[in-house]
């Protein structure tokens, strides 16, 4: 595992497997950090084996040689079958340690590919083969590479979200400093471009031009890798005029408190790989709107369990906020179907997804 840190889908991925190993059918996990962070403490906290071997840059060559051998010495010893890289980084570690030990390789794709370096090089790497977090993931993995990619479509801890109620606490917008007598509509995920933050603050200017009562809210703190974004977004919500009528609460730790608060839920990503957050909020029977192309469009179908739109879109989003806000019994309805398909998105069955789908790729 090249992150240490709990940044996103991909590591909630692996606490996903972790925790639900007994399903998949995997007989042990030995897991591997290639830096520190959060996440090492939190998979520890499971009852598996846990190591670090710091990796440093890429760059670094004698860095990255010798981490190969002490991948390799750690490999041995602990008698693994399979080199399961989760993500593409660590799949150029891993796929040359698998290959000096004579054990088969795989890795996991939780985004689409990209043009970049680290993508291009995973993928001139054997691998026996991959993983993709959708199929939609998968697709666009197989239309790069030579190996077989199989989708092994990630879940959601619904345990954490289901037992929240769809219609609100009548006291939690009160405590997170939310008007009670308006309409709030939000989103949640890390303040980065291709989440498209930018694009729900112009669909929310559009919505305020017939309803100038509603507020929006942003959950989310900002990425090491794009500091910019977040100075970026504050002065488009100022040219928008919306000021506190969008509202960014940075990174939160209650964030189905935050979710329970909302009338509507929105998801603007660009070529979203899977969703998480759009399982988390279904689950708690929230009405939803999410982009296409991607991931979102297996989760749920338009018009039933929510509404879907172009991912830059701002008119189309604003007209879908419009139809949940101006039609609540459709909201409702919609939130409803939600609840029940977010069932086939449990971590349970993910865990299951993922030993189908290796022993797949294995035999």
């Amino acid at each position: 595992m090249p992150s240490g840190q709990s940044r996103g889908g991909a590591e909630e991925a692996l606490r996903q497997l972790v925790r639900f190993r007994e399903q998949s059918g995997f007989e042990a996990l030995t897991v591997c950090f290639l830096e520190g962070g959060d996440l090492v403490g939190k998979i520890s906290e499971s009852g598996v084996e846990v190591h670090q071997v710091f990796a440093g840059r890429l760059r670094h060559v004698h860095r990255y040689l010798w981490t190969l051998v002490r991948l390799r010495s750690l490999i041995r010893r602990s008698g693994c079958d399979l080199v399961f890289s989760w993500m593409t980084k660590a799949h150029i570690y891993g796929a040359p340690v698998g290959g000096m030990l004579g054990l088969p390789t795989v890795y996991f794709q939780h985004g689409v590919p990209d043009r970049g370096p680290v993508d291009f090089l995973c993928r001139l790497l054997p691998a026996s083969g991959a993983l993709a977090c959708s199929q939609y993931a998968a697709g666009c993995q197989q239309a790069v590479t030579r190996v077989p990619v199989l989708a092994a479509t990630v879940g959601a801890d619904l345990d954490r979200f289901q037992g929240r109620p769809a219609q609100r606490d009548p006291g939690v917008r009160q405590r997170l400093g939310l008007p009670e007598d308006r309409p709030v509509v939000g989103m949640v995920g890390r303040l980065q471009r291709w989440k498209g933050m930018h694009v729900f603050a112009e669909a929310l200017a559009e919505v305020r031009r017939t309803r100038p009562e509603v507020t929006g809210v942003i959950v989310g703190g900002g990425h090491d890798l794009e500091p910019d974004y977040e100075p970026f977004l504050r002065r488009r919500i100022g040219e928008l005029g919306l000021g506190e009528d969008l509202r960014l609460v940075g990174k939160q730790d209650n964030v189905p408190e935050w979710m329970e608060a909302f009338d509507v839920f929105v998801h603007a990503s660009e070529r979203e790989p899977f969703g998480i957050v759009v399982v988390e909020a279904m689950a708690m029977g929230k009405p939803v709107i999410a982009t296409v192309p991607g991931g979102p469009q297996e989760i749920l179908r338009d018009g039933v369990e929510g509404l879907l739109v172009p991912w830059s879109d701002g008119e189309a989003m604003s007209r879908a906020i419009l139809r949940f806000l101006d039609e609540p019994l459709f909201a409702l309805a919609c939130g409803a179907e939600a609840q029940k398909r977010a069932q086939d998105f449990s971590a349970q069955r993910y865990a299951e997804r993922v030993g189908e789908a290796v022993r797949q790729l294995l035999s």
